[in-house]
C-alpha cells in the first residue's frame, strides 16, 4: 500500500491522530460510529481529512474512544510536529541542480 504524502496541516495531523486511536482499540470504522453515535461515512471523512469535527463531534469521538481532550491533543501536536521534522528532512535530502541553486 503506497502512503499518501499530505502537507502539513492540523486537519492532516488530526486525521492521523483519529486513526492511530481507532487502531490501537482495533476499532472499525463501523464501530467507532456506533460508538459515538455517528456516522461511518462521517468517519470515513474525518480520516480522508475531506471533514472537520465540530466540538460535539469530536466529544463522541473522543468518549467512544475513552480518550480526554488532553491526551488527544498531546497526539495531535506530536504528529504536527512529525509532519514538519518530516518534510524538512525530506526537503534536506532533495539533490540535483535545482536544490543546489542559491
Amino acid at each position: 500500500m503506497s502512503t499518501i504524502k499530505k502537507p502539513i496541516t492540523l486537519t492532516n495531523a488530526f486525521r492521523m491522530t483519529l486513526i492511530h486511536y481507532r487502531s490501537l482499540r482495533e476499532m472499525s470504522q463501523e464501530t467507532l460510529a456506533k460508538n459515538s453515535g455517528l456516522t461511518r461515512q462521517y468517519i470515513s471523512r474525518l480520516e480522508s481529512g475531506n471533514q472537520h469535527p465540530g466540538l460535539d463531534a469530536l466529544s463522541r469521538l473522543l468518549n467512544a474512544l475513552d480518550q480526554s481532550f488532553s491526551s488527544f491533543g498531546k497526539d495531535l501536536d506530536k504528529a504536527l510536529l512529525e509532519q514538519r521534522k518530516n518534510s524538512a528532512k525530506m526537503a534536506a535530502d532533495k539533490k540535483g541542480p535545482f536544490w543546489d541553486e542559491k
